[in-house]
């Protein structure tokens, strides 16, 4: 996972990328598939990298005047770490070309 903090937008960036890259064959279909848990799921977002076939689960928040405490922290970074492990077996059937079982599983 990797943190970021952006000074002058006040925004903390938490990204998790997948260390498994999706085949050229598969792409179109991952696309398709993190664009609906996109649409399903309340914070952050899936994103893929077409040159490479590299994922990411991204979040971000606004701290401007925020009282940044070691539990919003820890709530921050856990739920970004949780959403991205909640999808991977299914973005990983995407991979395998088994589209209609990732469906399933979400």
């Amino acid at each position: 996972m990797k943190i970021q903090f952006k000074e002058e937008a006040n925004i903390v960036i938490a990204t998790v990328s997948y260390k498994r890259k999706v085949p050229a064959e598969q792409r179109t279909a991952i696309v398709e598939f993190i664009n609906q848990i996109n649409i399903e799921i309340s914070i952050g977002g899936f994103e893929m990298d077409r040159r490479d076939g590299e994922i990411r689960f991204r979040h971000s928040i606004d701290v401007e005047g925020l009282n940044c405490t070691e539990i919003f922290a820890h709530n921050f970074v856990n739920s970004v770490a949780m959403t991205g492990c909640k999808y991977y077996n299914a973005l990983c059937s995407v991979m395998d070309g088994k589209v209609q079982e990732a469906y399933s599983m979400i």
